[in-house]
């Protein structure tokens, strides 16, 4: 018994279309001779980081500029900070001067304005002084002029008193007006002493200058005026007797 040959067909001659399964093809293209693609991922992932190394290094370089351009902007800030404290000393160093001045202003003004109301003072003083020495000096002249010409006269016991003269004058009446002439000169002297010293600042006018009371001479002038105008009038009563 013969074996009978199966027919034959070559596909790849066959210009049939050829029906592929979607998930044959899956699995034909995974095992596919394109599969080595993978690897290719794999040796390219490896070469993937040598450009990272060498972007650390230039992160490195550009952390290194970046550093040194902060330290030059602290530096900067450091200058600048030192330059605004010494601009700060100058400043409070030019405060402090200009406080001294006008503390030393201050106390020159006050001590200016002390001197001249303790030169005010002094010439008010000086002033309230010399006035007082001339009125005392004008009362002085006043009482001595009159006096001296009240010593030519009698002058009464009586308050008021009078001062007369007699129709004739005897040795008496001569003797009492000589005296009262004498003593008119006195007293001028005595005036002339007490203006003569300057006066003291705590003493007062008063002692300067004795007080005007009217009257002339001492007791013993006004006696003996009295004996003389008794006197006279008995020897007027013994003429009209």
């Amino acid at each position: 018994m013969t074996e009978t040959e199966e027919p034959t067909i070559d596909l790849s001659s066959s210009s049939l279309p050829i029906k592929r399964d979607p998930e044959a093809a899956g699995l034909d293209d995974a095992r596919s001779p394109t599969a080595p693609e993978a690897g290719e991922i794999v040796n390219g992932a490896s070469d993937a980081k040598r450009p990272r190394l060498a972007m650390n290094e230039e992160g490195k370089n550009r952390s290194r500029r970046l550093f040194g351009s902060l330290l030059g902007t602290l530096n900067k800030f450091k200058e600048t900070t030192t330059q605004k404290t010494d601009a700060e000393k100058k400043r409070e160093e030019i405060d402090r001067k200009l406080a001294e001045k006008l503390q030393q202003e201050k106390q020159e003004l006050s001590e200016k304005v002390q001197r001249e109301i303790k030169e005010k003072r002094e010439r008010r003083e000086s002033q309230r002084l010399e006035d007082e020495i001339r009125i005392a000096t004008f009362a002085a002249e006043t009482l001595r002029s009159h006096n001296k010409l009240m010593a030519n006269y009698l002058k009464t016991t009586t308050q008021p008193s009078i001062y007369y003269l007699p129709k004739k004058h005897n040795a008496k009446t001569e003797e009492i007006l000589a005296a009262s002439k004498r003593q008119a000169a006195l007293t001028s002297m005595d005036l002339e002493k007490r203006l003569a010293p300057v006066p003291s600042k705590h003493q007062p006018a008063n002692d300067e200058v004795p007080m005007h009371t009217g009257k002339t001479g001492d007791g013993d002038v006004e006696m003996e005026e009295n004996a003389g105008r008794e006197e006279d009038g008995d020897r007027m009563n013994q003429d009209e007797d």
